[in-house]
């Protein structure tokens, strides 16, 4: 009898300490999935024999800090996130770790990815503190944080441009791009069924249907990106998904879930980290809504409403384009203007899309006028889609206004 009773209190225990073992599971896998992702993109944060210039976060800090201190920094940075897999972090080992990921942006803003940005954002919120409830806080925090994601990545595909661009090509995977264009409407089916894993995420009765929905999605979309061998950086970060919501699932079968959004609210305490991170997720999109935050920062995937760029020049002076280049390419008509893809280059040569703000292309294309000597002619074309007109705007850029001469 008191053998059966021990054995049923030592159950009792480990199924109370299962958020918290689950917690220190995620936050292993969040910095192994970074670590993952900074290896497969090296050559983003390692500027070895790299092509396509830097562009650095604020034109007037234009940083280059060189190949000896961008090692010292991917080095820090791949050491620090190891340190994070261990069972007790201290806070130094996170704010020198965000010091490395300011100081790499700031260097070049293409390093500012979406998995980069999300899970940096993540850290904060797994990483333990001393304070009292912590679990209760982080659990609160992580699902906030993957509602926030949905919510905010459903929210920007309600556009005229989804079903056109975005919508086909999704389905191509399966054999559907054709279906797909003649059933345009249904486009609008993936950012509802998001909505639902958003909104779902905050209800305890139905938080683990949304989550095995998330499940499926995440599913789907890695099925999408390697049958169209696409974006390979972007894999891990799927896996690490689907990992981190099946242990969030059993999050739901162990400790005491959240009754009301109010009393998730009220578990995230006093902690200012956690709280801070999920402002800057959760409400800054916002300001995207009007032009005032950048579609990055406001979690805007595949949403078919990034800007894009081409740089013109005549075909005479191709031969001085870099090698990496060369490959996207375009020219419409025979004896006509070349254009070059901005975001095909970046994305072939880093393994990652170029930032996609109209700012930071035309920055790109002042650095290349100068550094391939192209004359007035050339210049660089930006198409802007507009969300709530449906319109795309094309702006033209000659070298000469790039440059400022």
């Amino acid at each position: 009898m008191l053998r059966t009773f021990a054995l049923l209190r030592s159950y009792s225990d480990s199924i109370s300490a299962l958020p918290e073992r689950n917690l220190t599971v995620i936050r292993g896998l969040i910095a192994l999935c970074l670590l993952v992702q900074l290896l497969i993109s090296w050559k983003v944060w390692l500027p070895i024999q790299r092509d396509l210039p830097l562009v650095p976060a604020f034109a007037s800090l234009p940083l280059n800090y060189g190949i000896i201190f961008d090692g010292l920094l991917f080095g820090g940075a791949i050491v620090l996130l190891l340190l994070t897999t261990r069972r007790r972090v201290p806070s130094a080992v996170l704010v020198a770790f965000f010091m490395i990921a300011g100081l790499f942006v700031l260097e070049d803003i293409t390093r500012l990815q979406p998995w980069f940005y999300f899970y940096c954002l993540a850290l904060p919120i797994v990483i333990p503190t001393s304070a009292a409830g912590r679990t209760q806080a982080q659990r609160a925090g992580l699902l906030l944080m993957f509602s926030a994601l949905y919510f905010w990545s459903a929210l920007h595909k309600f556009n005229t441009f989804f079903p056109d661009d975005v919508f086909p090509w999704l389905m191509r995977a399966f054999d559907l791009s054709g279906f797909a264009e003649s059933h345009a409407d249904l486009a609008y089916v993936a950012p509802l069924v998001e909505l639902m894993i958003a909104v779902g995420l905050l209800i305890t009765r139905v938080r683990r249907w949304a989550i095995g929905l998330a499940i499926a999605m995440h599913c789907s979309l890695l099925f999408i990106l390697i049958a169209n061998s696409w974006n390979p950086v972007v894999w891990p970060w799927n896996l690490a998904q689907i990992v981190i919501l099946l242990l969030m699932a059993a999050w739901e079968k162990s400790g005491p879930s959240f009754s009301s959004l109010a009393r998730m609210l009220r578990s995230l305490g006093s902690s200012a980290r956690i709280g801070t991170a999920l402002i800057i997720v959760t409400c800054l999109p916002v300001f995207n809504l009007v032009g005032g935050w950048d579609d990055i920062p406001s979690l805007h995937l595949y949403s078919g409403i990034h800007s894009e760029a081409v740089l013109f020049y005549a075909p005479d002076a191709a031969p001085s384009l870099p090698a990496a280049a060369m490959p996207h390419r375009h020219r419409p008509v025979e004896g006509s203007v070349e254009y070059l893809s901005i975001d095909l280059w970046a994305l072939n040569e880093l393994g990652v899309p170029f930032y996609p703000e109209p700012r930071y292309y035309r920055a790109l294309a002042a650095t290349l006028c100068r550094s391939l000597d192209l004359d007035s002619t050339a210049g660089l074309k930006i198409v802007e889609r507009q969300r709530w007109t449906a319109e795309a705007i094309v702006s033209s850029f000659s070298c000469r206004d790039l440059c400022g001469k």
